[in-house]
């Protein structure tokens, strides 16, 4: 057995077996979700294995301008490297901006396939190591390729690392190969005909989201209903102005108006 081997092994060990036990901790079974206060997000991730990687696949259902974003500079250095790697999307819910496909068509190392055949909903990304070719990562999940789902959003994904000859992902690579021979090449014209479909599909999520707000019910939090309690006090008293000032990350209120309604002004603090 060589040293990569064990040293999954042991990885292995520590994720399912005895937490206590010492071993590489890049090697390990991980689950990822953002933690915006202490910088670890799904996007850092996945970043710091397209860095370490000899080539690499997506399969994402979702992809938004906003998620290529954040990868942009990273794909632009792969691309430099000759780093190829494979991106494999849908046309499910018409939900992909056509814009984010036409990105993806300017990089040069990548191949990117749309699978129209099924309802299509998988996120996962696979790595292959440049140090050591039989290393594969794969990071599975809940993340698509958007901004928010790799930034800020309550998502989870487990990381693993495993030989080549794994059995998860010898299946892993072998599912995505067989979704990969039936999806089409994504091109130009393919985006033109998605684009009108796209578009269509956006007026009616609009017009969803406008009807959802209707019927919305506003609730006051415990601060704003303590501080509408204390301007009553203040109207009562004859007084025709009063300023609010909450906590950095809070609002702003500025109240005016001794007979008129309650005018509520807010800014982000």
């Amino acid at each position: 057995m060589n040293n990569l081997a064990q040293n999954i092994l042991d990885a292995a060990k520590t994720g399912f077996i005895e937490s206590s036990f010492e071993s590489a901790e890049e090697l390990r079974p991980k689950l990822l979700f953002n933690d915006t206060k202490r910088g670890n997000t799904v996007l850092a991730n996945i970043a710091k294995e397209l860095n370490h990687c000899e080539s690499f696949w997506f399969s994402v259902a979702f992809i938004t301008k906003s998620g290529l974003v954040v990868l942009k500079e990273t794909f632009k250095e792969l691309e430099k490297k000759g780093i190829r790697g494979k991106i494999l999307t849908t046309d499910y819910l018409a939900f992909n901006e056509p814009d984010a496909l036409r990105e993806l068509l300017a990089f040069s190392n990548l191949e990117v396939k749309v699978f129209t055949e099924e309802h299509f909903h998988t996120k996962g990304y696979m790595f292959k190591d440049w140090t050591d070719s039989e290393k594969h990562t794969f990071i599975v999940g809940s993340s698509n390729l958007t901004q928010y789902a790799l930034k800020s959003n309550k998502e989870w994904n487990l990381k693993v690392t495993s030989l080549e000859d794994g059995e998860l992902i010898k299946e892993t690579n072998e599912e995505f190969q067989f979704m990969w021979k039936t999806a089409e090449i994504l091109t130009e014209e393919w985006i033109s005909d998605y684009d009108k479909i796209y578009q269509e599909n956006k007026k009616v999520r609009v017009k969803q989201k406008l009807a959802r707000m209707k019927t919305y019910t506003f609730k006051p939090n415990k601060m704003q209903v303590e501080a509408t309690r204390a301007l009553e006090e203040l109207r009562d008293k004859k007084k025709d102005k009063a300023l609010l000032i909450s906590a950095t990350g809070e609002r702003v209120i500025i109240v005016t108006g001794r007979k008129s309604p309650v005018n509520l002004r807010a800014w982000a603090a």
